[in-house]
């Protein structure tokens, strides 16, 4: 775990590095709540900030963001996918973890995926949104459609 610390703490500090340098905004990928506190202590005060998507999202990425930038979540690269099926099925956060990554991506391109009746919104990085809107017909056996 120490070397995962360091190596998710290094890649922090380069979007740092490179915001500074070119002024524009970078970001990591989703981190887990446990990550998201390692960062979190180590770089406050650095004008970066958490967001998942919505606020109060479990899984956020962090963003190094210039100064000019106001509005810090319309630039965060994430994308909501809606995805609506027959509510008699009964669909779990696990089915759609799995179909999503039975497609080949990583982990750290998913954030949180909020299930409900019928319905279920899941935030993705955008470099793979239009990959899953393509890839995903079905969720387990349910036949779903999905839209940005």
């Amino acid at each position: 775990m120490l070397s995962e610390s360091k190596l998710l703490l290094d890649k922090i500090r380069d979007l740092i590095r490179i915001r500074d340098l070119r002024n524009i905004p970078k970001f990591s990928s989703f981190l887990t709540p446990a990550e998201a506190a390692i960062v979190d202590a180590t770089f406050k005060g650095h004008n970066c900030f958490f967001y998942g998507g919505y606020d109060d999202a479990e899984r956020r990425m962090y963003g190094a963001i210039p100064d000019y930038i106001t509005d810090f979540k319309d630039e965060f690269p994430i994308t909501a996918l809606n995805f609506e099926y027959r509510k008699t099925f009964k669909l779990s956060h696990r089915d759609f973890l799995g179909s999503f990554m039975a497609t080949g991506i990583s982990r750290e391109t998913i954030g949180d995926i909020r299930v409900d009746e019928g319905r279920t919104i899941a935030f993705v990085s955008d470099d793979i949104a239009d990959y899953l809107l393509n890839q995903i017909t079905k969720i387990g056996r349910v036949g779903v459609s999905v839209q940005k």
